[in-house]
């Protein structure tokens, strides 16, 4: 139940964070895509998730006033 829970806010911090957030695992498959990202790339997360980050080109629009003060972040897992 606790690990549940800790799943839970986990989830919710990442999909509410204002930063463009995806983490890879060791293949660089991406494994998290939130809802900043998808702002900002215009992919919803189901399109790119289980996707090779070092095949997909997933383009951020720079033109956009979400993009202001954006941060990319990349983990690996």
């Amino acid at each position: 139940k606790v690990l549940n829970k800790e799943k839970n806010f986990s989830e919710n911090l990442l999909d509410t964070a204002n930063s463009f957030i995806v983490a890879l695992d060791i293949n660089a498959n991406i494994t998290v895509f939130n809802k900043f990202a998808e702002k900002l790339t215009s992919y919803k997360s189901e399109e790119v998730l289980g996707k090779n980050a070092n095949k997909e080109a997933l383009i951020v629009d720079t033109d956009s006033t979400v993009a202001v003060g954006c941060m990319t972040i990349f983990a690996l897992f």
